[in-house]
């Protein structure tokens, strides 16, 4: 048991004040944050003529795990809309134990990861509108 605690006594607790970027989208992944307490939204082609929010997300959720699956930049910022706080994991962290993983686990992780990841950033990226007119449901 005293192992096991001293592993999570490298996780670190942070408080981000409202508004405070978390992280910015192109950024280097330097940490996964487990949501303790508080709201974050999730933006999106930040730089572009028409942002866009992706999730706001809460207690519970995680943010910034897919920079840290192929050493991807962000894809995404994070920014507390309220006074928040998380849990970070180091990327030195996440990976050790990633690592350690079942190989047929850690192969299913990463493809999952890979296609959120893709998926998010061909939501972005097509930013049309749905034609709901034209929707056929089956």
């Amino acid at each position: 048991m005293i192992a096991e605690n001293e592993d999570y006594a490298k996780f670190k607790r942070v408080t981000f004040a409202a508004n405070e970027v978390i992280f910015e989208e192109g950024e280097t992944g330097d940490a996964v944050y487990l949501i303790i307490s508080g709201e974050v939204e999730i933006r999106g082609a930040v730089r572009s003529k028409n942002p866009r929010i992706l999730a706001i997300l809460g207690e519970g959720e995680v943010i910034g795990e897919m920079a840290l699956f192929g050493d991807c930049p962000h894809i995404a910022s994070a920014i507390a809309l309220e006074k928040t706080t998380v849990t970070a994991v180091s990327s030195e962290e996440f990976l050790r134990r990633v690592e350690k993983m079942d190989p047929l686990l850690k192969g299913v992780v990463e493809q999952v990861v890979q296609r959120a990841r893709q998926m998010a950033i061909e939501l972005v990226r097509n930013r049309r509108e749905v034609d709901w007119a034209s929707w056929k449901s089956h």
